[in-house]
């Protein structure tokens, strides 16, 4: 799921990496099998979010 959440966030332009195992290992204290980290973690831009939302409800037939 989370590598699902990177492809999404990168194909719509947030500034968003994905680490490996051995990244977090290396950069972070603590063992994660991956993460995702954005220069703006503690940021949300609402429209945008409310509009990845809408457009997966809208894939699931959702009306």
């Amino acid at each position: 799921m989370l590598k699902e959440e990177y492809r999404n966030l990168k194909t719509r332009n947030f500034p968003v990496e994905y680490y490996t195992e051995k990244e977090i290992n290396w950069k972070i204290s603590f063992p994660k099998a991956g993460a995702l980290v954005t220069d703006n973690a503690a940021e949300n831009n609402p429209y945008k979010h409310v509009h990845l939302l809408i457009e997966k409800a809208v894939s699931k037939s959702m009306q």
